[in-house]
């Protein structure tokens, strides 16, 4: 596979607002898009993985989270878990299902309950964050656009807007 292209244009410095950001921003080696199938080469998910993984984390959250209905309703947090096992059973890859633990664990609300890319299995975090459907960058999305905050790469600058990846317009990569 070819190294991607990427396309870009010169923005002002973001400073101050990279530092307002910064919660926003994208890890190095963060998927363009979470919702994209596996790369060629990722740790596969079976179908029985998927549905046991589900289970214990539906299980964990629900009689061991201190707080989970302090910022959700109940029928809130019911929706969200329902969101969560729709997306967890159909899980085929580590990513897809570490996007909906993540997306389940943000429905709750609560600042002590995250997802963590390194606390994965060593094979799982590699298929993760070494793929070939990475960009060497770290990116935050400021008022709908793509902004560079550091890169690996030198052609690629410190405030610089991404465009288009490989084609692919910046508004298609979500956000």
């Amino acid at each position: 596979m070819a190294a991607a292209v990427v396309q870009r244009r010169s923005v002002l410095a973001v400073g101050a607002a990279a530092s307002l950001a910064a919660p926003l921003a994208m890890p190095l080696a963060m998927p363009l898009a979470a919702r994209a199938k596996a790369p060629a080469g990722a740790a596969a998910l079976t179908a029985e993985a998927a549905t046991q993984d589900v289970r214990v984390r539906r299980r964990a959250l629900t009689a061991l989270h201190p707080a989970l209905t302090k910022y959700r309703t109940q029928a809130e947090i019911e929706a969200a878990l329902a969101g969560f096992e729709a997306r967890g059973h159909a899980a085929r890859s580590p990513g897809v299902m570490l996007l909906a633990a993540a997306e389940m664990a943000a429905a709750i609300r609560c600042g002590h309950t995250w997802t963590n890319v390194y606390n994965q299995q060593r094979g799982a975090r590699s298929s993760l964050l070494e793929g070939r459907d990475k960009l060497p960058l770290k990116m935050t999305l400021l008022q709908g656009r793509w902004l560079v905050l550091a890169s690996a790469e030198p052609a690629v600058r410190a405030g610089d807007e991404i465009t288009s990846v490989d084609g692919v317009a910046a508004a298609a990569m979500g956000g």
